[in-house]
């Protein structure tokens, strides 16, 4: 595999490629090289811990961005009102 090709992968890849890498490393076959074995399991772990951090991430960057089109949208509302008071009128909202 070329290493400067781009593969994509969904959570749910990269916990099975986990899974796959933990069972590999805690193989019999692997018994006698402890430290393959225990870079397989952290690598494995490493994996799953990133792929939940990352989704965090994705929701914290999602809400942000939820609440910064919330405040896009009252400020134009605050520069409409804004523009009427300019020309001497009143605008009352009741929300």
């Amino acid at each position: 595999m070329d290493s400067r090709e781009l593969i994509t992968l969904t959570s749910a890849e990269v916990r099975a490629l986990a899974e796959r890498l933990r069972a590999r490393a805690t193989s019999v076959m692997v018994h006698d090289a402890p430290s393959q074995q225990s870079d397989g399991i952290l690598a494995a772990g490493a994996l799953v811990h990133l792929v939940a951090e990352l989704q965090a991430l994705r929701g914290e960057i999602e809400r942000v961005a939820s609440s910064a089109s919330d405040m896009a949208h009252h400020l134009r509302e605050l520069l409409l009102d804004r523009e009427a008071h300019d020309r001497g009128t009143v605008t009352v909202r009741f929300d």
